[in-house]
């Protein structure tokens, strides 16, 4: 996005090259400069692109929006997995997180890509309540499933199957984007709440390029 008012400055800039006298060094050292950055920035945010091995991810366990029972396990599925965690009532950064996952399945190609986020208030957050919540946001896609799981297994997720030392404490959960290959490996960790161009929502859906089996 950046690169793209970049190259819009560099055109105008041309314009008035064109249009005016101007033959001064500033005004070439400017306009170099300018260009240099376009390109560096294009390859900056393939290399910045770093791929992590933290071993298997858990078996997630729950019901679903449809109060269908789950027990999905990323190693053997053969999909690659979106995991994040959230609660219905949150107002802070949950609703970016799942805006964020959202557009990262409708930018997605990849028919092997899934997504499953937990609740982390499942006392209140019940199937019909993330039913609601899902059909109200309207997070269509088949391939998300919201989940309500039990406490002891939602630490369990937390603290030891995806490694992100959340604590007991729910409703200070991480705002982590988890994101498994094919063979059930953790492989990237980012945070999910932030614009959705910026740096780690690319580094994400380059990731999903990346991963995804059925490319």
């Amino acid at each position: 996005m950046m690169n793209f008012f970049k190259l819009r400055m560099l055109k105008k800039i041309l314009h008035i090259q064109r249009t005016s006298i101007v033959n001064n060094s500033l005004f070439w050292y400017f306009l170099l400069s300018l260009f240099i950055s376009c390109l560096t920035n294009n390859s900056v945010a393939t290399e910045d692109l770093k791929l992590i091995n933290l071993g298997p991810a858990p078996v997630i366990s729950g019901f679903n929006q449809d109060n269908l029972e789950i027990n999905y396990n990323p190693v053997t599925s053969g999909e690659i997995t979106l995991v994040n965690f959230f609660f219905t009532s949150c107002h802070g950064p949950c609703p970016i997180i799942m805006e964020n996952v959202k557009r990262l399945l409708n930018n997605s190609k990849c028919k092997k890509l899934k997504a499953i986020s937990i609740s982390v208030d499942p006392d209140f957050d019940s199937p019909k309540i993330l039913k609601d919540y899902k059909e109200s946001r309207n997070f269509d896609d088949p391939r998300w499933s919201l989940l309500n799981s039990s406490k002891e297994h939602i630490n369990n997720l937390l603290n030891k199957g995806f490694k992100l030392g959340s604590g007991a404490n729910f409703a200070e959960h991480t705002v982590r984007i988890v994101l498994t290959d094919s063979k059930g490996d953790i492989r990237i960790l980012k945070q999910g709440n932030g614009s959705p161009d910026a740096g780690e929502m690319s580094q994400l859906a380059s990731a999903i390029t990346e991963l995804c089996p059925d490319k």
